[in-house]
């Protein structure tokens, strides 16, 4: 894990990533590690990595996002991840935009999403 959060590139440039969740799917084949700045605000960005069975296979999203988080499992090898996102008119500290995503394992693949990732994050 640690290898795998060294490498990721900066979101600034001054501020190294540092793990501040981590949990698994219900049956613990998908692993997954968020990482913040250090000194993040919730509206920082962020990233989710995903491994299967401990082992790195990608981040939940290309780019860092903010107003994300895993939201629970619901079945084996899957994981669901809420993102949200600022609509016109809302305080950066309450974005009123979700999506949930649920993310699972595919054979010689990398995790990835079976459902659409939101155009506001995906953009």
């Amino acid at each position: 894990m640690d290898d795998a959060v060294s490498r990721l590139p900066r979101a600034f440039p001054d501020a190294a990533w540092g793990v501040t969740a981590s949990g698994s799917s219900i049956d613990c084949a998908l692993n997954w590690v968020q990482v913040d700045p250090q000194g993040a605000t919730g509206s920082s960005p962020s990233h989710i990595l995903l491994f299967d069975h401990f082992k790195y296979g990608s981040t939940a999203t290309e780019d860092p996002e903010a107003f994300m988080a895993v939201v629970g499992s619901d079945a084996p090898g899957q994981i669901t991840i809420a993102f949200r996102w600022l609509n016109p008119g809302d305080p950066n500290a309450n974005p009123t935009g979700r999506a949930d995503v649920r993310y699972q394992l595919f054979p010689q693949s990398p995790p990835g999403p079976i459902d659409p990732l939101p155009a506001e994050v995906a953009d």
